[in-house]
């Protein structure tokens, strides 16, 4: 695939309104994140995006360490309540609540995409697609989506708590009763191998088996009355460069 940029309209778009919020979460994993931020502020494209960086209890000082990243638009967000165990969905509905973009790409810690990803991604959910690549373990969460829509049918699930999995799958069902799915080019993306025990140990049920099947059959009892108490309602520090 070849991408053009016509670089005059590139200055003119970078000053003006965040276009895209590239939404990161952390507890435990800002070795990844070290790896992988570079790519992520790497990203060539002809708008404007922002970086929202989540510490969600992350015991290695992610808040603070975001303070020392070299890019214009850096948010942090440390996360001052109930972060005891890892809550994906909770901790993206964070980082989505103080998003400023009008499409919102959620990208895991341990994920580098290469320079025209985010051009991609935001090409085809500016025509109201969801955008993401399903079927593959570690990539199967990174997607983007108009922010109309994430509102819409109320963010993430808070209440698939237990642990890794199923969160991604009963966000796209539900996003899919507003808008088409679309994919996006595997060779624009790439991720870090690591040992499932990384991924998992700040969850309430380690074992990924349990805490999917959990999750599962939490999305079923919820399934249509998803967060009525709000989503990424917490109590916060923010800094922004």
């Amino acid at each position: 695939m070849r991408y053009e940029i016509n670089k005059k309209k590139k200055e003119k778009k970078m000053c003006g309104n965040v276009v895209a919020s590239m939404i990161i979460t952390c507890k435990g994993r800002m070795h990844h994140l070290k790896k992988t931020i570079q790519n992520m502020i790497g990203q060539i494209c002809d708008f404007k995006y922002e970086i929202i960086i989540v510490d969600y209890g992350d015991p290695g000082g992610c808040f603070d360490w975001c303070k020392t990243i070299q890019f214009p638009n850096i948010v942090a967000i440390k996360v001052l309540d109930d972060t005891r165990n890892f809550n994906l969905a909770r901790a993206r509905n964070c980082g989505a609540k103080l998003a400023s973009g009008e499409i919102l790409c959620f990208v895991d810690a341990d994920v580098m995409p290469k320079p025209y990803w985010l051009f991609e991604v935001i090409g085809k959910a500016k025509r109201n697609k969801l955008v993401r690549m399903g079927g593959t373990r570690s990539l199967g969460g990174t997607c983007a989506v108009p922010a109309r829509i994430y509102h819409l049918v109320r963010g993430y699930n808070e209440a698939l708590c237990n642990g890794w999995g199923h969160e991604e799958n009963d966000f796209y069902s539900r996003c899919r009763h507003f808008c088409r799915e679309a994919g996006y080019n595997l060779k624009n993306i790439n991720y870090i191998n690591h040992n499932e025990y990384e991924g998992t140990k700040f969850c309430k049920y380690p074992k990924r088996k349990d805490s999917s099947m959990l999750n599962k059959e939490a999305a079923k009892r919820t399934y249509f009355l998803v967060n009525p108490n709000g989503y990424g309602v917490c109590g916060y520090e923010f800094w922004k460069r």
